[in-house]
């Protein structure tokens, strides 16, 4: 039986791909500008961060899964036409992160219920502890169900995804809605966002299966190839290594803030981002499936339209950052206090200083897309190495010196210098050496 046999070429799948995106991210968006609002005006300034620090988490499911599921994309990319291997490789890594999971849930569940996180957070709320542990909970038991996403990514079935992506986010949108019209408060907030995800990452599962027996692959037995697992797991502890170290740089961000600061620098942060979430999510969609295609393309050694996307997406993110960052600096205290309903009183540079990082995070996001198809790994983790000690140490200073603006200039200078220089050479390099 031939699975997961997909025909059309690499400018049609990017472009196929980025439209089944746009609409996922479009609704996302739309979520963000609907209930932004409503939520902070629910829960006030500081519980408004604890919110914003808690739906942050999801961007630790990079590191939560070991790497294996990008380890599984990557073996994927490169066996595909092999059915056995294909079907050794899916139930081998949902096995292993159904183990990894249960052990998560009990080592952070207990750890979430009996720190102290209102002190930590210099908040008073009674039930944060309990907060913590449902969410850490509800994440963990989505850690084997993301598998369906390398999946898909690997046979170019990403339009699947992100059509269950969209469906997943706007269930998020109505119930969160819902609830704040009853006051039910952050845990059910909170609940709300995350759990649509497993259900809805069950669902896919499920209708996914009926094309390419997904289900009946995930229990076939044997259950666990070891040598299968050998090869993701050696490739898949290069990704854990290179997200851990990544989100060590970007994800105690907000924590930084709290903690140096106050949960109203969280607050305001987030605020500011807002915006600027249009345009990475533009980016996003089409990064999204640059790793499958890049992928592609060095199989094929088709370095000429390598090189050529790098340019066009790194040309694209400066001309849309740079007119949208324009837009932002005279309108910005104007729209969100129209969106809002506060007057807000930011100053222009901030605006400016948000636009480069937003430039910088968008590039690097591509450079790393074709660093991951080509596994690049072990460079991309002394990158992040060096950028999580620097911004750690620009950032803490950048706060007690500058509050949030310190903040700002402080990742930036660490960002250009620890990841995204190096990425551009290390590219040309490789490409470089390939054509000669």
């Amino acid at each position: 039986m031939k699975i997961f046999e997909r025909l059309g070429n690499r400018n049609k799948f990017v472009l196929k791909s980025f439209s089944a995106s746009f609409v996922a991210r479009v609704v996302g968006l739309l979520f963000t500008i609907i209930a932004t609002p409503f939520l902070l005006k629910e829960l006030g300034e500081e519980e408004y961060g604890i919110w914003s620090i808690l739906i942050s988490l999801s961007g630790y499911l990079a590191f939560s899964d070991l790497g294996l599921g990008n380890g599984l994309l990557n073996f994927l990319l490169q066996n595909k036409e092999d059915v056995s291997l294909v079907k050794k490789s899916i139930k081998t890594t949902f096995l292993f992160l159904s183990i990894v999971s249960t052990l998560l849930i009990l080592i952070f569940g207990i750890f979430t219920l009996v720190f102290d996180w209102e002190t930590f957070f210099s908040i008073k709320k009674e039930d944060l502890n309990l907060v913590f542990f449902l969410v850490i909970t509800v994440f963990c038991l989505n850690i084997p169900l993301a598998i369906i996403q390398k999946v898909q990514y690997a046979f170019l079935d990403n339009p699947i995804y992100h059509f269950w992506e969209a469906i997943q986010k706007i269930l998020s949108m109505v119930l969160i809605l819902v609830l704040i019209y009853f006051k039910k408060g952050l845990i059910w907030y909170v609940l709300a966002f995350y759990l649509p995800v497993n259900i809805v990452n069950i669902f896919n599962i499920i209708t996914y299966q009926r094309k390419n027996n997904l289900i009946k692959v995930l229990f076939e037995k044997p259950l666990f190839d070891k040598k299968v697992f050998q090869i993701i797991f050696k490739t898949g502890s290069l990704f854990f290594l290179m997200n851990l170290t990544y989100l060590f740089g970007r994800s105690v961000d907000k924590f930084l803030l709290a903690r140096v600061g106050n949960l109203e620098l969280v607050t305001s942060y987030d605020i500011l981002m807002r915006p600027y979430e249009i345009m990475i999510v533009f980016v996003m969609m089409l990064s999204s499936s640059l790793w499958s295609a890049f992928g592609e393309a060095l199989q094929k050694k088709d370095y000429n339209w390598i090189t050529n996307i790098l340019k066009k997406g790194t040309k694209l993110s400066f001309i849309l950052i740079t007119i949208f960052t324009l837009i932002l600096t005279f309108l910005g205290n104007y729209i969100l206090s129209i969106w809002l309903g506060n007057n807000y009183s930011f100053s222009r540079l901030y605006y400016i200083l948000l636009g480069v990082w937003t430039l910088f995070l968008l590039v690097s996001n591509i450079l790393s897309s074709f660093l991951n198809a080509a596994n690049i790994l072990k460079f991309q983790i002394k990158m992040f190495v060096c950028y999580g000690i620097v911004s750690f140490i620009f950032k803490y200073l950048g706060i007690n010196y500058y509050d949030l603006l310190g903040f700002i200039i402080g990742n930036i200078i660490a960002f250009g210098i620890c990841i995204l220089l190096p990425s551009y050479l290390k590219i040309n390099n490789f490409i470089y050496d390939k054509n000669n």
